[in-house]
């Protein structure tokens, strides 16, 4: 007669040595797809970023055009300002 005692015993440690072996597999998975997600999120900022200082920076073009043209426009009458 078969030990059922033994027998559940060796199925157990049958199923723990199953589950070392495959943990570092979907550990390192894991730690593959946070790292894909990271970098994913790092790209899209950083076209994020770029796109703001793009536009800060037409911006800033925008402005400066604009001071440089009342500019043009008020010197000539500054001349007159301390009569």
């Amino acid at each position: 007669m078969k030990c059922t005692l033994c027998s559940k015993k060796n199925k157990t440690m049958n199923n723990i040595g199953k589950y070392i072996r495959e943990q570092p597999i979907v550990v390192t998975g894991v730690a593959i797809a946070f790292f894909i997600g990271v970098w994913i999120t790092n790209a899209s900022n950083k076209k994020d970023i770029d796109l703001y200082l793009n536009s800060i920076q037409l911006e800033l073009e925008e402005n400066i055009n604009a001071i440089e043209e009342v500019i043009k426009y008020w010197q000539p009458l500054t001349k007159y300002a301390n009569y």
